[in-house]
């Protein structure tokens, strides 16, 4: 999904987008038809995330600070 600003139209697209961020710090141009590796490669760390979510939960937002994890 992808949006210009907070008040924008909110456009989701059926593939995915990737972005120089060296060169485009505004990802205004979708450079993965030249770099079609990127995907491939970048859905094995996203797993990998996803999984380490899955075994240490993000903070909830409004949680007291300072912040005790359960054990």
């Amino acid at each position: 999904m992808e949006q210009e600003s907070a008040f924008d139209e909110l456009w989701t697209y059926t593939m995915p987008r990737v972005y120089n961020l060296l060169s485009d710090p505004q990802e205004r141009d979708n450079v993965l038809f030249p770099n079609t590796w990127v995907p491939k490669a970048a859905l094995v760390q996203l797993a990998e995330h996803a999984d380490s979510l899955k075994k240490h939960p993000p903070i909830r937002a409004g949680t007291p600070d300072p912040y005790q994890p359960k054990n």
